[in-house]
């Protein structure tokens, strides 16, 4: 699957991003980076304001940064890449807690959740915003209503073309809420246990990146080094060392 990552303005889905609340004339008048950011198929640079009318009616604003899609067809989508909101464990049910500490995604009636090893937090996502990353991904793989409605569900989908096989499910710690895997459900779930768990120091060769408790991370030189940063990576590189070929 090849898509151009090129845009002109005259392409850019106005009325979908007007449906969020965003006007043309407010395209328009994106500064000048923000805009050749978007039509070289990158995302905006900062998070903007959208608003969506959600389930009951209400007029609902979310953070969040977005990037143009191109169907196989030639027609121009929006995918957003939201900002995720977090909440702590004790406000959900018993039966939530429980699946939500198994790394399930779940879906309530109004967003997603997921629990994060990351910052040991709940995230939680409308489901409109959720939902129109699912319908891109619809058109694009021609997905039919089981498939869809499964994804809706938060269920993982399988996608088979001869001996391959790929599978889509939402992860709100992917960039669009979704993530797709080359390989089957097995795998999707394998991979989204690797990747959620990250070391406090992330040591390299001329530094250090430092995963603080805000999910943020930040480098340190190794010049600048605590006495905690080295007693960690003295165990870090006899640990190394047990398991070295001699």
């Amino acid at each position: 699957m090849t898509t151009s990552q090129h845009f002109t303005e005259q392409e850019i889905p106005y009325e979908t991003l007007q449906d969020f609340g965003l006007t043309k004339e407010m395209i328009n008048d994106f500064p000048e980076g923000v805009k050749i950011r978007l039509l070289t198929g990158r995302t905006t640079p900062v998070t903007l304001p959208v608003t969506y009318r959600n389930q009951e009616g209400l007029d609902v604003e979310n953070d969040v940064r977005f990037s143009l899609f191109r169907q196989d067809d030639g027609r121009v989508d929006v995918m957003f890449w939201p900002y995720v909101n977090t909440a702590e464990m004790d406000e959900f049910s018993t039966y939530q807690k429980r699946n939500l500490s198994k790394g399930h995604v779940m879906a309530t009636d109004k967003e997603y959740i997921q629990y994060s090893d990351t910052i040991c937090q709940v995230m939680t996502l409308p489901k409109e915003i959720v939902a129109n990353n699912i319908d891109v991904l619809m058109r694009y793989y021609d997905l039919d209503r089981e498939q869809y409605l499964s994804l809706l569900k938060a269920k993982t989908v399988e996608l088979h073309n001869g001996d391959s096989v790929c599978t889509i499910g939402i992860d709100l710690e992917a960039p669009c809420s979704l993530r797709i895997t080359m390989g089957d459900t097995r795998k999707w779930e394998q991979e989204a246990t690797n990747s959620a768990k990250l070391s406090k120091y992330n040591f390299g060769i001329s530094g250090c990146w430092v995963l603080e408790d805000s999910n943020r991370m930040t480098y340190v030189k190794t010049e600048n080094y605590t006495q905690e940063m080295l007693n960690e990576l003295a165990k870090q590189n006899e640990k190394r060392g047990q398991y070295q070929i001699k």
